[in-house]
């Protein structure tokens, strides 16, 4: 954000995504989305999609340690709804995997907007969050091969 800020970008950005332009998030673009972060102590987002992000919990469902940050390959599960149409995982076969890099994980305040996680250590990550024209992912689609790529070509075709 300081270096969004220091670039004078915050304003044009969220007035771009106020009319409509489509803009995707990735990684810690898709964080940067949010009303605030907690990584290097609470910061301002973009507060363009409600919510916060927070630190990938430290032990597993079953309070084993847990690794972080979430390096490697992780299927993609809906996260409430029973289909992806409409979103940039159309067609996206469910259990596919992309590749995620990231030590804190998004908590959208509507749970509508998020629609594709994938579990790290028993948890529900949001893998994917949209709303409207402004979409976000937490894994690397560029990293992610065939699948990353129709991802990308979708948001891409509009």
């Amino acid at each position: 954000m300081r270096e969004l800020e220091k670039r004078g970008l915050i304003q044009p950005i969220r007035e771009a995504a106020s009319r409509g332009v489509p803009l995707l998030g990735i990684c810690l673009g898709m964080q940067l989305l949010l009303e605030q972060s907690e990584e290097f102590g609470l910061s301002e987002g973009l507060g363009i999609i409600a919510g916060r992000v927070v630190p990938i919990p430290s032990s597993t469902q079953s309070s084993a340690p847990l690794k972080s940050p979430h390096i490697g390959w992780s299927e993609l599960i809906p996260s409430g709804q029973s289909s992806w149409e409409g979103t940039l995982l159309e067609g996206h076969r469910v259990g596919n995997a992309m590749y995620f890099v990231h030590s804190y994980m998004a908590m959208p305040a509507d749970p509508t907007v998020q629609f594709a996680d994938c579990i790290y250590g028993g948890h529900r990550v949001a893998a994917t969050i949209q709303k409207g024209n402004v979409m976000g992912c937490q894994f690397h689609p560029e990293k992610s091969g065939k699948s990353g790529l129709a991802f990308l070509r979708r948001f891409i075709a509009g």
